[in-house]
């Protein structure tokens, strides 16, 4: 009688332990990707990206011919593991005087587990003779858009007309958090940048929730099971 106490005791910690597995899984609204971007020195244009997470925006302003396309979770990546990208394709100025185009990636609701990120932000790209490109790539431990509170990347001012490079970071934030892209061309008269893309990627992937949650149920599973095996041995020994 005092084994099947004892083995009544385990499963039922091993059932605890699943389930405090399952019930400490973050419910993680999901957020979408914004896109903001400015010509000139204009008034910032602002676009909301879908709940399949991407957001795209497009056409001419200021002389200026543009094509933005912005990636997040769940297209690409994850809340656990972030792939998070930009990109500019076919900038071209067709007015007479230098132009200056800023556009900025945002999403919220990324989740860290309380780990260490190991954020990687890339960027590459061509563009003509007389254009300029910088890059930088941003996150946030409050979890707010384009807030760029703790720097990740800078790229430097790239004049070369092919260009390419990366960085990575370790980073540490308590619960949710946000990631910001931003890049900036110049374009002298009837210049262009070609295609430009940049990236931020958790390059150590963390245990998504769905894994978390088999193993939680794996657990509960091996201690009803061991219960049973255990009602079953006494039952013969009586």
């Amino acid at each position: 009688m005092r084994s099947l106490s004892i083995c009544m005791k385990k499963a039922t910690l091993a059932a605890t332990l699943a389930a405090a597995v399952l019930v400490g899984l973050p419910a993680v609204s999901q957020a979408t990707p914004i896109l903001k971007y400015s010509i000139d020195g204009g008034t910032p244009i602002t676009v909301t990206g879908s709940s399949a997470g991407t957001v795209t925006s497009n056409g001419t302003l200021n002389s200026v011919t543009f094509s933005f396309t912005g990636n997040s979770k769940p297209a690409i990546g994850s809340s656990q593991n972030p792939n998070f990208d930009l990109s500019s394709v076919s900038l071209t100025n067709g007015g007479s005087a230098i132009s200056t185009i800023n556009v900025w990636l945002t999403d919220t609701g990324f989740y860290s587990q309380h780990q260490f990120l190991h954020l990687l932000s890339s960027y590459g790209g061509t563009q003509n003779s007389g254009s300029t490109a910088q890059f930088w790539s941003y996150a946030n431990g409050n979890n707010q858009p384009f807030n760029t509170s703790t720097p990740l990347s800078s790229s430097g001012v790239l004049t070369a007309t092919s260009f390419q490079g990366s960085s990575s970071s370790t980073e540490g934030f308590a619960d949710l958090y946000s990631l910001t892209l931003h890049a900036l061309f110049t374009l002298g008269s009837g210049s262009q940048v070609t295609s430009t893309d940049q990236n931020i990627k958790n390059v150590i992937a963390a245990p998504e929730p769905s894994d978390l949650g088999m193993m939680g149920l794996g657990l509960l599973l091996v201690g009803m099971l061991g219960l049973r095996f255990r009602q079953a041995k006494y039952r013969r020994d009586c």
